[in-house]
């Protein structure tokens, strides 16, 4: 189990009801499903993301502008623990483009957006979380990249091969700062990721104890002007030069580190 990360993101991982399944009594026989599986229900959200920090830190942020936590589409990249080499690997991916899952609830604080997920008792699960791919610089590559993951598939995050390549590893190029405030057309949504998160599915309905919080690719700064002299000054226009460029990892640079 890797170490806790952002305890103060405020939604939570809520247990829910049990699948249905057939009792010896009804002709089924044998384990019913209510006995193997469980449905959880996962809260995505972007709160408390403004402004960066390492996972053992906590960051007090200013409060977020609808377009910073807007969620136009979403990815849970669901991996479960192969008892065999102890490996998490692909299990499904949920697109929130399909028909059978929820649509982001933008109505919501922090666009929060709750989604059942269908797991199996005894088994230890993990989740990646990404939203808003298509605002990225190299969008369709990086959705062909996730998209192209299969069931049984090792799932290393450091490297997402290319939908066509699979040699070559996809990376994220976030697009210019100003294309991102949604307020003209061609303007795009804020690409979002998250850490991972280990949870193991217990036979009880009491609740998870994690949650899955997006973090947004783009930083976010505030400027603060102290004036300590007698006169009065006006401050007309703030140059500031790039912090970063080119490719970035999709997921958090610690992605890997765990206890």
């Amino acid at each position: 189990m890797h170490k806790k990360i952002w305890k103060n993101a405020a939604a939570c991982l809520l247990a829910a009801l049990m699948f249905p399944g057939c009792s010896d009594d009804e002709g089924g026989g044998g384990e019913s499903n209510e006995d193997k599986y469980r449905t959880i229900v996962i809260s995505l959200n972007s709160m408390e993301n403004s402004e960066m920090g390492t996972r053992a830190e906590t960051v007090t942020p200013e409060p977020d502008d609808f377009d910073e936590h807007f969620i136009s589409r979403y990815w849970l990249l669901v991996l479960k623990q192969d008892p065999t080499d102890d490996k998490f690997k692909i299990d499904r991916i949920i697109d929130s483009d399909d028909p059978e899952y929820v649509v982001p609830d933008n109505t919501n604080d922090n666009s929060e957006t709750e989604l059942g997920v269908e797991v199996e008792i005894g088994q230890t699960y993990r989740f990646y979380a990404l939203a808003n791919l298509d605002g990225l610089e190299n969008g369709d590559d990086v959705i062909a990249a996730i998209n192209a993951l299969k069931a049984g598939d090792p799932f290393d995050p450091t490297k997402i091969l290319s939908a066509t390549d699979q040699t070559t590893i996809i990376h994220a190029t976030v697009k210019d700062m100003d294309k991102y405030p949604h307020d003209a057309a061609g303007q795009s949504y804020i690409p979002m990721t998250s850490y991972g998160y280990d949870q193991k599915i217990e036979p009880t309905t009491t609740e998870l104890d994690e949650s899955i919080a997006l973090i947004r690719l783009i930083g976010k700064i505030t400027v603060e002007i102290t004036n300590l002299t007698d006169k009065t000054y006006t401050v007309n226009s703030l140059t500031m030069n790039d912090m970063r460029k080119g490719e970035i990892f999709l997921f958090p640079y610690d992605v890997n580190v765990y206890d």
